[in-house]
C-alpha cells in the first residue's frame, strides 16, 4: 500500500507542472554619451534593444553609449528551481523517472514577445555600405538554446545527452546558404532576406544574424550567423478510420548535411489490390551552393505506382536573376476512379508527366525591391496506357501539352513578428504587390486552343488596423469564336493587430473566398477547395462558391513552468450553387471549431493543436463531428511561389 501511494504521489507531483506563474519587472535605464557598466545577477534578465540576455551566473555587462536597456526579474527562474525539484522527486521511483526523462527537455522561452509587425532590415541600416570583415558561425543547442542568448547552455541531463549526440548542421552547409561573403559591402536588405531564408530551412529551427563594428577599423564590420537546429526526427501518423492509416518517419538533416529523407507505410485493410503499400523519398536544398533544390520520390500503394524527380530554383530575393524548374514523373494506376458526374468507371492507366520552366528577373527599383520577371514553361501529359476517351468525355485523360509564358511586375518584402501561429521562432509575413499576365496554347489530342490569364495580388500592414491581403486569378480558353472554360478565383485575408485585455492578447484572422466558373459552355466544376476543413467535398460541386471564415486566437499570459496556452475558435460558412449566380438556389455548408494550442519548448514536440469541430450539411453520411490532433509549425506564404507561368485551373 505504501509503495502504491508513493507511485501515485510521484505521478501527482509530475503533473503539477501547471501550477504557478511569476513575472515582475525591474529597473529601466539609458546610457549617456559614455558606456555604462551594470551588474546582471543570475536571477535577472537584461533586455538590450531587441536582444535578450539570460546569464547563468552574476555577470558584469558593458552597455554601449546612448543605449536603452531594461533589467527584469527572470520569470523563468522559478521554472529552473521547479524542474530541479521535480526531477529530485520523480527520481524516487522508476515510473515517474521514465516519464520525466521522456517528456521534459529544457529550453528557453522567448521572453521578449513581439506584439507588432517589424521590419527586420531596420536593424542593419546603420551598417549600410560598410565592408564585411570576418564571418563567424555561432551555434546554440538544439534543446535549451536561444539565438538571442548564445551563452545559454543546457542544464537538464537529457538535453545535454541529446545535444551531445545530435549531429549539428555543418558550417559549410550554413555557408553555402549565405548571400554574402567576406569583403562584400553590407546590404541591410540582403542580411534580412538571408536570415529569413535560413529560418525557413527544414532543418533550422531559428536563425539570427548579428553585426559588430571592428574594434580596430570602424569602416569594417564582422558578421555572426547564429543558428539553432531543428529536431531532425519526425513521426507523422495519419489515422483515417479503423481500416485505413498511414505512418511516415522523416529525418530532415542526415549527417548534418541538410539531406532530408522519409519513408512510410500506407495501410488499407479493405483494398482488394494490396492492403499495405509504402513510399520513400529524398530531398536536398541548395545543391552545390546553387540554391537549386532536388527531390526524388517513389510510391507503391494500393494499385498505384509513382516515380518522380524534381529540381527547382525559386526567386528567393530581388537579387536572384534566374529561376526555374523541371520535373519528370511516371505514374501508373490500376485502381477504381469516379468521374465528376458520379459515374463509376473501371480502368487502368499509365502516364508520363513532364514539366519545365525558366525565368529571368530584372531589378528595376533596388530601393523598393521592385522587379520584372519574364518566364516560359512547357508541360506535357502523355498516357502510355489510356482509358477510352472522346472530345467531351474523360477530358482529364486526354493527351495534352501546353506552352505558356508570363510577365510579372513584382514587389515583395517581409514583416517579422510572432504570436500569429506560434510562440516560438519568428514568423515572416510578406507584403507588396504583383501583376501577372499569362498567355499560351493548350494542345489537346482533339483540339488546339489559346489560353489567356491574369493575376493580381497585394498585401500590406496598417498601424492600428492590421494586415490585409488580396489575390485574384482568372483565365480561360478561346475557341468557337469566344471565351470558354473561364474560371475566376479571388481570396482576401485579414490579420488583426494584437488586442490587449490586461495581460491577455487577442488576434483575429479572417478569409473571404470566391470562385466562379464563368462560361456557359464550361466543363469545369468547382468545389470549396479546402476552405472548410473536414468537409466531404466529393458530392458538393457547382458553378460558383462563396466562403467566409473567422478565427479568434486568445493568447493567455499563463506561464505554467514553460507551458503557454492559446485558445481559439473558428467559424466558417459557405454557399455553393449550380448556377453562376452564387445566391441562386445555393446549398450551404459550415463549421464551428474550438481548439487549444499548447506551446512548450521544454517538450520534444513543442506545439500541440487539439480541436473539435461540428460540420453543418457535410454532404455525406459521415458523422458531423471532427476531432483533430496534430503537431507542427505554420508560416504564411502569400505572394510566394508565383513566378512560374500557370493556368487558373492548376
Amino acid at each position: 500500500m505504501k509503495r502504491g501511494t508513493t507511485h501515485f504521489g510521484g505521478v501527482l507531483t509530475f503533473f503539477l507542472l501547471l501550477i504557478a506563474i511569476t513575472c515582475t519587472y525591474g529597473q529601466k535605464g539609458k546610457t549617456g554619451n559614455e558606456p555604462d557598466t551594470i551588474l546582471v545577477k543570475d536571477d535577472m534578465v537584461l533586455i538590450l534593444e531587441k536582444n535578450v540576455y539570460v546569464p547563468q551566473n552574476d555577470t558584469t555587462v558593458i552597455i554601449p553609449p546612448r543605449t536603452k536597456y531594461r533589467l527584469r526579474k527572470n520569470p523563468y527562474q522559478t521554472s529552473e528551481a521547479f524542474y530541479k525539484s521535480l526531477q529530485t522527486k520523480t527520481d524516487k521511483n522508476k515510473l515517474t523517472r521514465e516519464m520525466y526523462n521522456f517528456l521534459i527537455v529544457r529550453s528557453d522561452q522567448n521572453i521578449a514577445d513581439s506584439v507588432r509587425l517589424t521590419d527586420r532590415k531596420e536593424d542593419y541600416k546603420s551598417f549600410r555600405g560598410m565592408r564585411i570583415g570576418k564571418i563567424y558561425y555561432g551555434r546554440v543547442p538544439m534543446f535549451q538554446g536561444n539565438v538571442n542568448d548564445t551563452l545559454k547552455v543546457a542544464v537538464n541531463k537529457l538535453s545535454q545527452i541529446l545535444n551531445k549526440w545530435h549531429v549539428r548542421t555543418r558550417d559549410k552547409v550554413i555557408r553555402s546558404n549565405l548571400f554574402f561573403r567576406e569583403g562584400d559591402l553590407l546590404n541591410p536588405d540582403q542580411l534580412a532576406d538571408n536570415e529569413r531564408v535560413l529560418r525557413h530551412l527544414p532543418y533550422i529551427q531559428d536563425a539570427r544574424i548579428y553585426v559588430m563594428t571592428d574594434p580596430v577599423d570602424s569602416t569594417v564590420v564582422d558578421v555572426i550567423v547564429v543558428t539553432q537546429d531543428q529536431f531532425p526526427w519526425g513521426v507523422d501518423p495519419d489515422i483515417k478510420d479503423e481500416n485505413r492509416f498511414n505512418l511516415t518517419i522523416t529525418h530532415s538533416n542526415m549527417a548534418g548535411l541538410g539531406l532530408q529523407a522519409y519513408g512510410g507505410v500506407l495501410v488499407n485493410l479493405k483494398d482488394t489490390l494490396s492492403k499495405v503499400g509504402y513510399k520513400t523519398g529524398f530531398r536536398y536544398d541548395n545543391i552545390a551552393g546553387s540554391f537549386i533544390s532536388g527531390k526524388i520520390e517513389y510510391l507503391n500503394s494500393h494499385g498505384r505506382k509513382w516515380l518522380g524527380i524534381q529540381f527547382d530554383k525559386d526567386f528567393l530575393t530581388p537579387r536572384t536573376k534566374w529561376g526555374g524548374g523541371l520535373s519528370y514523373n511516371i505514374h501508373r494506376d490500376d485502381s477504381i476512379h469516379v468521374s465528376y458526374q458520379d459515374t463509376v468507371i473501371f480502368y487502368r492507366y499509365s502516364a508520363n508527366l513532364q514539366d519545365y520552366w525558366l525565368g529571368r528577373s530584372f531589378l528595376i527599383n533596388r530601393a523598393r525591391r521592385k522587379r520584372v520577371i519574364a518566364s516560359g514553361r512547357f508541360a506535357k501529359n502523355f498516357f502510355l496506357d489510356q482509358p477510352y476517351v472522346e472530345p467531351d468525355s474523360n477530358v482529364v485523360f486526354h493527351d495534352k501539352w501546353a506552352v505558356l509564358g508570363s510577365v510579372i511586375l513584382f514587389q515583395r518584402d517581409f514583416y517579422k513578428t510572432n504570436m500569429v501561429f506560434n510562440y516560438g521562432p519568428a514568423e515572416d509575413i510578406p507584403y507588396g504587390f504583383l501583376l501577372k499576365l499569362t498567355g499560351g496554347c493548350l494542345d489537346d489530342e482533339f483540339y488546339e486552343r489559346p489560353y489567356i490569364g491574369m493575376e493580381a495580388a497585394w498585401g500590406k500592414f496598417f498601424n492600428h488596423a492590421g494586415y490585409f491581403s488580396f489575390e485574384a486569378n482568372t483565365g480561360g480558353l478561346i475557341y468557337d469564336e469566344g471565351w470558354r472554360d473561364v474560371l475566376l478565383k479571388a481570396k482576401s485575408y485579414y490579420l488583426s493587430p494584437l488586442s490587449r485585455f490586461g495581460n491577455y492578447k487577442l488576434r483575429q484572422m479572417g478569409t473571404l473566398y470566391y470562385a466562379l466558373s464563368a462560361s456557359d459552355l464550361s466543363g469545369e466544376f468547382i468545389r470549396y477547395d479546402g476552405q472548410i476543413p473536414g468537409l466531404n467535398e466529393y458530392k458538393i460541386w457547382g458553378k460558383s462558391v462563396l466562403v467566409a471564415t473567422l478565427e479568434n486566437s486568445f493568447f493567455t499570459p499563463w506561464y505554467f513552468y514553460s507551458f503557454r496556452f492559446v485558445f481559439y475558435g473558428t467559424l466558417a460558412g459557405g454557399i455553393i450553387s449550380k448556377e453562376k449566380n452564387v445566391f441562386a438556389n445555393p446549398q450551404w455548408q459550415g463549421s464551428v471549431r474550438i481548439g487549444l494550442r499548447i506551446f512548450n519548448p521544454s517538450l520534444v514536440f513543442n506545439r500541440i493543436d487539439i480541436s473539435l469541430a461540428y460540420l453543418f450539411n457535410n454532404g455525406g453520411g459521415s458523422s458531423p463531428f471532427r476531432y483533430d490532433f496534430y503537431m507542427n509549425r505554420h508560416y504564411i506564404h502569400y505572394l510566394n511561389n508565383i513566378e512560374r507561368p500557370e493556368m487558373v485551373y492548376e
